[in-house]
């Protein structure tokens, strides 16, 4: 498009320098002309495609759509009003190069601010699947999240985040039998979904902890004693089958810190990075990094807490896996 108005502005020098010469043949310049409406044309097409899936669920995102779609409108008038001076007898070159030019400018305009709009409202959510869609929101993608799960045996299902409790659900009533423990990536007859992002002192409990026992610990975590910065590590105690603290060096081994627990594997394409909420982390690349706990973990009751730290949403996490597959993700909507 840049190539095209650079194009209308020679044209412009190029008319006003021969505009007295009668026996100039101006059909190419026209041809140009037209291409360019249709090219003001598709832009208008887009545009109104993307406001058309814009979320309109605040008032002030509604004014801004409709105060763009009216611009918009205004805009087709004036097209349409082109392409039937194109198609006269008497074609002013100069005039019309003018308006295209100007007219490209405003839709410009009104596509940035489409783009800011639409980049404002996106929210990114840490999601349980139990054939069902569960979410809780996140403010922040910037830092570390502390994130736990509740499971009930009345199926009922709690999502924490930061200590404070954000979603409260059934999940759905079908047998679930839990073999497996995958983290990073989703297991259907194959693995996809794969996470992009750091995982940080993952503990699995065969208790429902209670509400207290997590914000105590998110407390702790993130709060001060004296100036002195209190780290996350999590505890180890009787209700803890799973317990894994991510700070080895290197390697493909994934240490749980229960006693005579089995250790778990992971692909040679997992890291572990310095930075973690408490010492190192484990970090995926989201492209064929993941790990297997290699724990069997009970449907209910059930505890999942662990920190997590990304800015691409769309993996999966951890999955606790069964009958049906029970992803937690890290999601963009």
């Amino acid at each position: 498009m840049k190539k095209l108005l650079f194009i209308l502005s020679m044209m412009l020098i190029v008319f006003a320098y021969t505009s007295c010469e009668k026996s100039v043949d101006y059909s190419a310049d026209i041809s140009a002309l037209k291409s360019a409406v249709v090219g003001l044309q598709k832009t208008v097409d887009s545009l109104n495609t993307a406001l058309n899936v814009t979320n309109r669920d605040l008032f002030n995102v509604t004014k801004s759509i409709d105060s763009i779609r009216t611009k918009v409108n205004t805009i087709v008038v004036q097209i349409d009003l082109l392409t039937t001076q194109l198609n006269t007898a008497t074609v002013n070159i100069s005039d019309i190069s003018k308006k295209i030019i100007d007219l490209q400018t405003q839709l410009n305009s009104l596509t940035a601010q489409l783009n800011v709009l639409s980049a404002s409202q996106k929210k990114y959510f840490v999601a349980v699947n139990y054939l069902d869609y569960s979410k809780a929101e996140l403010i922040d993608t910037t830092q570390w999240h502390y994130v736990a799960l509740l499971f009930y045996p009345d199926r009922r299902n709690e999502i924490f985040i930061d200590g404070i409790k954000k979603v409260d659900f059934y999940r759905a009533n079908v047998a679930y039998n839990y073999s497996k423990f995958y983290l990073g990536a989703s297991f259907y007859t194959a693995f996809s979904a794969y996470y992009k992002g750091a995982l940080d002192e993952l503990r699995v409990s065969n208790i429902v902890r209670s509400q207290k026992e997590i914000q105590d610990y998110y407390i702790k975590a993130m709060g001060t004693t004296d100036g002195v910065l209190k780290v996350g590590t999590q505890q180890l105690d009787a209700s803890t089958i799973g317990l894994w603290h991510f700070d080895e060096a290197s390697g493909t081994i994934l240490t749980n810190s229960v006693t005579n627990a089995s250790n778990g594997i992971l692909t040679s394409s997992c890291k572990f990075m310095v930075g973690g909420k408490s010492g190192n982390a484990l970090y995926f690349n989201g492209i064929d990094s993941r790990g297997d706990c290699n724990i069997n973990i009970p449907e209910s009751p059930l505890t999942i807490e662990f920190w997590f730290k990304s800015s691409t949403p769309g993996g999966v996490m951890v999955q606790p896996y069964g009958v049906f597959s029970t992803d937690i993700h890290f999601v963009m909507q």
